[in-house]
């Protein structure tokens, strides 16, 4: 008898073992997020019975207008080692998918990822296939906006007096910025930034009645998408003028003089201002008789390094000058990265991981074109920067940048000039820069030269330069230092090893009255629920059988 309860007991425990621990977890984006560009979706994996010699784990991956829908497929039952990794413990494993927002239409979405183990060394004598398939979705629906801000209702236009308010409204929040100059929103002076909001207005102050005024303005949206630009135009009359009294309209009325427009009045040598055709050769009690840099004329004070304009530099001065200045912004392709790397003579798997980092971080290239003239002699050099940026929450190491030299502009890596010592990969050419440690948010910056002078059709080559791998620096604070709560009563908060975990509870539990969980939110209880695919239960049903069996026999042959 007691033999027959230890086998009863040990098919129990054996049943027990197929309620292990099984989830599948999306770590971002999960909480009202802004997308725009490459993103990286991060997900958890967690199966209690994992054992890398029998089983294999797929996963689909999906965004949806709705969680758990699966609407839109990203990828569909692809081995997930692309992923996690090709040695991945499934046992608990955090894994990366680059996903590119352009891909879909901005708007509002949720991530749904499902993840199924399969046994795949099945015992001959095995009645069915051993598999789990597990469901989550993002906490909260985000956003991808790959659109600028669309810019309305410009104002003023017409006359209007020297002080006047500029304004224009967006479809968005957004900040803008305006210049005289058609230019882009980063070159666009920092001051005259707007507020965050919807609309935007700057008031202007004009010293007299100066016309015709022109400018430009440009917007960015939170995700950082500009608009394209919209120009406004007013003529700035006299105050409390009529529409034809302004600065420009070849009329110099009572309050115009050669001071305040000389494009309307005659100078008038004596008045006490140096205006017009006056110079101080025709009106020195005006214009006096010192030093006018720019007419032409090097004059007594003036030399080479105060009035280039004018004076020509001395035999034997160097004078170095910038003739050429570009900024390049902008990600590579993931066909730009395998060709870099496989060049180089990179695994694949070092290409995985560089196109997961470009979610992580940003490679600005700024190229600056110097020309350097001594004793009649002429050269160029061209000085390159890169400068990276941390765009994670993560403090990261080891942080290594690789670029490109399109050959045409370098025939060999050998002739790179720099103070930072580099790594030469190809020199056909591509190297590589180590920046060590960033924090989270950080830039730092590298530079490097090629005596030769880079045109723009030269420029335009390059490829993007691009982060091929970093190491995340581990939190330094303990569980006792952090603070893990995320302020949902539809996730069980915890922290383990210094990191903080927020895991959605069970579909159906309360959160307040008439309210419940799903999906990680709380909703109103008579919200739709999101249904999950049928789970196979054929498992748990043969278990079940062979325990009745197993209590059905024990009392047959206890009788006896």
């Amino acid at each position: 008898m007691n033999r027959n309860l230890i086998f009863i007991l040990a098919l129990v425990l054996f049943a027990g073992s197929a309620f292990a621990v099984h989830t599948t977890t999306v770590l971002f984006p999960s909480d009202s997020n802004n997308l725009t560009g490459t993103v990286g979706i991060k997900f958890n994996i967690t199966d209690g019975n994992f054992v890398a010699a029998t089983y294999d784990v797929n996963v689909t991956i999906a965004v949806s207008t709705s969680a758990g829908a699966f609407t839109t497929y990203l990828v569909r039952d692809v081995n997930a080692n692309a992923y996690c990794g090709a040695a991945a413990n499934y046992a608990d494993v955090n894994c990366t998918y680059t996903f590119d927002t352009t891909t879909v239409a901005d708007g509002n979405y949720f991530v749904d990822i499902n993840a199924i183990t399969l046994l795949t060394t099945i015992d001959s004598n095995s009645m069915t296939n051993d598999w789990n398939s597990t469901i989550d979705s993002s906490n909260s629906s985000f956003s991808i906006d790959n659109s600028g801000p669309t810019i309305s209702s410009p104002s003023p236009s017409g006359f209007v007096d020297p002080s006047v308010t500029m304004s224009v409204i967006t479809n968005e929040s957004a900040t803008c910025r305006y210049d005289s100059l058609d230019v882009a929103y980063a070159s666009m002076g920092a001051g005259t930034t707007s507020g965050l909001g919807t609309s935007h207005s700057w008031n202007l102050t004009f010293t007299a009645a100066e016309g015709l005024k022109t400018f430009y303005i440009r917007c960015i949206n939170t995700p950082g998408v500009t608009s394209t630009g919209t120009t406004i135009s007013f003529t700035v009359r006299s105050a409390g003028g009529s529409g034809g009294s302004f600065c420009g309209d070849n009329i110099c009325d009572s309050s115009e003089s050669a001071a305040t427009c000389a494009a309307d009045c005659p100078a008038v040598c004596g008045d006490g201002t140096c205006t017009g055709t006056e110079s101080k050769n025709t009106c020195p009690a005006d214009c006096g008789v010192g030093v006018i840099c720019g007419d032409n004329t090097c004059g007594q004070g003036e030399n080479f390094n105060i009035c280039p304009s004018d004076c020509e530099a001395p035999i034997g001065q160097k004078v170095r000058e910038t003739v050429l200045s570009r900024e390049m912004k902008g990600k590579p392709t993931p066909d730009d990265i395998a060709r870099i790397l496989e060049a180089a003579g990179a695994s694949e798997n070092a290409v995985e991981k560089a196109r997961a980092a470009l979610s992580e971080t940003n490679v600005q290239r700024n190229i600056e074109v110097v020309k350097e003239t001594e004793n009649g002699k002429t050269t160029f050099t061209t000085i390159i920067e890169l400068v990276v940026q941390n765009n994670s929450w993560k403090d990261l190491e080891n942080v290594t940048v690789i670029e490109e030299i399109p050959k045409q502009v370098l025939e060999n890596a050998n002739n790179v000039k720099s103070a930072v010592e580099f790594t030469i990969l190809n020199s056909d050419p591509i190297i590589a820069f180590e920046f060590g440690s960033m924090n989270a948010g950080d830039t730092s910056s590298v530079k490097y030269s090629i005596d030769k002078q880079v045109s723009e059709s030269d420029i335009e080559l390059f490829a993007p330069a691009f982060v091929s791998g970093f190491a995340e620096i581990q939190n330094s604070l303990t569980c006792s230092e952090l603070n893990c709560d995320d302020y949902n009563p539809c996730t069980v908060d915890s922290c383990e090893n210094s990191r903080c975990f927020n895991v959605p509870k069970q579909n159906g539990e309360s959160c307040g009255t008439g309210m419940v969980c799903r999906s990680g939110e709380c909703v109103e209880s008579s919200s739709v629920t999101v249904v999950e695919p049928p789970q196979d239960n054929t498992l748990l049903i043969i278990i079940g059988g062979i325990i009745i069996v197993a209590v059905l026999a024990y009392f047959f042959y206890s009788k006896k």
